[in-house]
């Protein structure tokens, strides 16, 4: 609906007025952790032309989901400098890190999706994925070909993202900001081909 694709907007609003370096801003999850809350701001503005109080309400959401992101964006690189130390320590191969690098770009993916990025042979990538596996930095789905790979520990950080509508499921609505966010954030394969659930990573 447009609530929906208002929420798509703000990001990108914000990216061309150079207020973010990426439009990666989502207020979803302060919108929907009341919704009574929010529809009722909404309707004072259609109803009783009462902008003041969105305005207020929006920037301190604005204020609140900042923080969030900001904690966010510290476990995460608390998760990269854990994983980074293993990679640099007890890693093989020389292009572990090159690898690491990949999986915080696309946290989940077929070793087809990233075999050119990767410097070596299909062998060397294959032998860094089962070593990866093995050092508990991805998982990976039960098929013997095409293979998903996966990092539990940034799904389960980004989790919270999806949580927000975890009223639904990609199968029974494929909700346009679902689908969207997922796509880019590069996990929707995980979702479409290994049925993977959120709550249960």
């Amino acid at each position: 609906g447009n609530g929906r694709i208002v929420r798509l907007l703000i990001p990108l609003f914000l990216y061309y007025r150079n207020m973010l370096p990426v439009p990666t801003f989502y207020m979803s999850a302060y919108f929907e952790k009341d919704r009574a809350l929010y529809l009722e701001k909404l309707s004072a503005v259609s109803k009783h032309n009462d902008y003041a109080t969105w305005i207020k309400y929006f920037l301190e959401g604005v204020v609140e989901q900042a923080e969030i992101n900001t904690q966010k964006a510290k476990a995460m690189l608390d998760i990269y400098n854990k994983f980074k130390e293993i990679c640099i320590s007890d890693m093989s191969s020389k292009y572990a890190m090159t690898l690491l690098d990949e999986i915080f770009k696309r946290p989940a993916f077929k070793a087809t999706q990233i075999q050119d990025d990767i410097p070596g042979s299909k062998g060397t990538l294959y032998n860094m994925l089962d070593e990866f596996v093995a050092k508990g930095i991805l998982n990976k789905d039960e098929k013997v070909r095409n293979t998903t790979y996966y990092c539990p520990d940034i799904l389960k950080l980004l989790s919270t993202a999806f949580l927000i509508l975890s009223s639904y499921s990609l199968y029974h609505n494929k909700s346009l900001f679902l689908y969207q966010f997922l796509h880019e954030l590069g996990v929707l394969n995980v979702f479409e081909t290994t049925y993977i659930q959120i709550d249960t990573l």
